[in-house]
């Protein structure tokens, strides 16, 4: 019965994230308790696997600047649990890419200037990631 729930909640998951504009391929599939944030970012390609606590983030501003991120996974891709990619321009995952548990993909950076008081008031450095 539990495997029959968590089935149903993961369908019923997937059916809103596609829904918000998620592009995802059949046959993929998105762990339970993730977060997708702007999921018309992100493009999910073919039997990727994407396990429990999952963070996928593409922010489409930053103090006032407006980023055009984007997400790109491809097709046999294997992320474990506790992944999280942040995206603030682009990051491609290519086919056939296998990462273990608690890793971090980001594209961007806030920099660091000991003139500025706040490393939240330095420039956000972006620069594409391809794996």
């Amino acid at each position: 019965m539990k495997k029959l729930i968590i089935a149903f909640y993961s369908t019923f998951a997937m059916f809103f994230l596609r829904l918000r504009g998620l592009k995802i391929s059949h046959f993929s599939y998105i762990g339970g308790h993730r977060h997708i944030k702007n999921p018309k970012k992100i493009r999910i390609g073919k039997n990727v696997r994407i396990h429990d606590h999952a963070r996928i983030s593409c922010y489409t501003d930053y103090q006032g600047m407006k980023l055009n991120p984007k997400i790109i996974i491809g097709d046999d891709v294997y992320i474990n649990a506790y992944a999280l990619i942040t995206a603030a321009g682009a990051i491609t995952i290519e086919d056939h890419v296998i990462f273990g548990s608690h890793v971090t993909i980001l594209d961007e950076n806030h920099g660091l200037n000991p003139m500025v008081p706040s490393y939240m008031d330095t420039k956000l450095e972006v620069s594409p990631v391809t794996i």
